[in-house]
């Protein structure tokens, strides 16, 4: 997993040009997250086969299927299929999920197996905050039961296709789940099988996201201890990640990037409504799929500028922020 990762990364930094993309495909969800209000929403996203349409961009080395809960669609592994027959450098699709419909994410990810190639895998990353009472706390409906089965089935998939499909953990750190992140290092290996090199774990963000986060100032005042001890235990990316959100955390009081970001010119985000961002925290739009092809939004993009952007730091930011060979070297200050 380390290997691959790392594969990606390098490619992903080495290639000219928009590498990675996320599809929003959906706006809905089946868990109340206290740092998000996607629940709040009813909007099953774009038809399939109007994004298809429009889909005729073939550079793309990672792909991300996101939602809301994108398990709440019975189409994901048409994406799977479309991605990997159109796109002849992708190595990878990462799809996130709160992990509660078990049955349905397995009888997807089944069906989306035919059409990985030999080259490429799936990652499924599956969101979990701590204990029961601290996750089921943080998800805002009894939760937890249901992700350890939609885990523990995962790796049993994993086993049996030798790693075609790949399972993490997605592990917030934030006020609403103080130590959770810390128990779910410790204890994942011995609960799932899943080793500290899949875990990651992403900050929440404080600025409004087309009306999907809360929108409330965090205490960030509050999480840089815990932020350090998680740092010490996690792997090679984490200590990085983790180091620049607490040397960000303690000199401002929220969460930035400490790295220019190249949203836009290295990665986008497609969002449910078939419209185009330069990242996932940013609401400027840089096009519309219902009016014009990826293609023609790419190449509009790639002229933007948003290195001078450092107001979040969520994963997507952070991963722009290391796609050129100067700023991956550069990050690796914050290793230690």
């Amino acid at each position: 997993m380390l290997a691959r990762y790392a594969k990606v990364l390098l490619k992903s930094v080495f290639t000219k040009g928009v590498v990675k993309a996320t599809v929003a495909i959906d706006f809905i969800c089946n868990a109340r997250c206290k740092t998000c209000n996607v629940w709040k929403h009813h909007d099953p996203g774009f038809k399939f086969e109007d994004f298809e349409r429009a889909f005729d961009y073939d550079k793309f080395v990672w792909l991300t299927i996101t939602g809301g809960e994108p398990f709440l669609r019975d189409d994901v592994w048409r994406f799977i299929k479309l991605f990997f027959e159109t796109q002849k450098s992708l190595l990878t699709v990462n799809i996130d999920t709160n992990g509660i419909l078990t049955n349905k994410i397995l009888e997807q990810v089944r069906r989306m197996l035919q059409y990985v190639p030999d080259h490429g895998n799936i990652v499924v990353a599956v969101s979990i905050h701590g204990s029961k009472e601290v996750n089921d706390s943080f998800f805002g409906v009894p939760a937890y039961e249901k992700i350890v089965k939609t885990i523990r089935e995962l790796k049993k998939l994993e086993e049996e296709t030798q790693g075609k499909i790949a399972i993490v953990l997605s592990s917030m750190i934030s006020p609403y789940n103080s130590g959770g992140a810390e128990w779910i290092v410790k204890n994942s290996e011995k609960l799932f099988g899943v080793k500290k090199n899949r875990i990651f774990h992403p900050i929440p963000i404080q600025a409004i996201n087309f009306d999907t986060f809360v929108g409330v100032r965090y205490d960030y005042d509050k999480m840089p201890d815990e932020l350090e001890r998680v740092r010490r235990m996690s792997w090679i990316y984490n200590r990085i990640y983790l180091n620049v959100a607490k040397k960000s955390v303690e000199k401002d009081g929220y969460a930035h990037t400490l790295l220019p970001c190249y949203a836009a010119k290295k990665f986008i985000y497609i969002n449910y409504d078939l419209k185009v961002h330069p990242c996932n925290t940013l609401p400027d739009v840089i096009g519309d799929l219902r009016e014009e092809t990826l293609s023609e939004v790419v190449k509009r993009a790639v002229k933007m500028d948003y290195t001078s952007c450092r107001k979040c730091l969520c994963n997507t930011s952070f991963l722009s922020s290391l796609s050129t060979p100067r700023n991956l070297l550069k990050s690796l200050k914050y290793l230690f």
